[in-house]
């Protein structure tokens, strides 16, 4: 269920992943100035939150984590936002994925 969202925060706008939600929070790695970490925020967050669009469609997943991942080896990320972005890797499309030989 991941989701590339804008997130109207205190500080401004913010665009972010949105990787799951529960019954109580959702987790979500904002994308900052500073070093990637995956942020659980209350449900009552998810109405400050909307979807980023890309020419009428749903900004491609693939092309946001390529970016991120860009950012995090750039400035840093905690392990919890590493692992996050290679787990949604894992989720991907391909079947033949090996995360031994995957470096990410």
């Amino acid at each position: 269920m991941t989701q590339v969202i804008n997130w109207h925060r205190r500080d401004g706008f913010t665009t972010a992943l949105l990787l799951s939600r529960g019954p109580k929070y959702l987790k979500v790695l904002p994308m900052s100035s500073g070093n990637l970490s995956v942020k659980t925020v209350p449900l009552s967050e998810e109405r400050n939150m909307y979807p980023v669009l890309h020419k009428g469609n749903p900004y491609p997943v693939d092309r946001a984590k390529r970016i991120y991942r860009k950012h995090g080896k750039a400035y840093g990320w905690t392990k919890s936002a590493k692992d996050a972005l290679r787990s949604q890797h894992q989720k991907g499309r391909d079947p033949n994925f090996c995360p031994l030989h995957h470096k990410l």
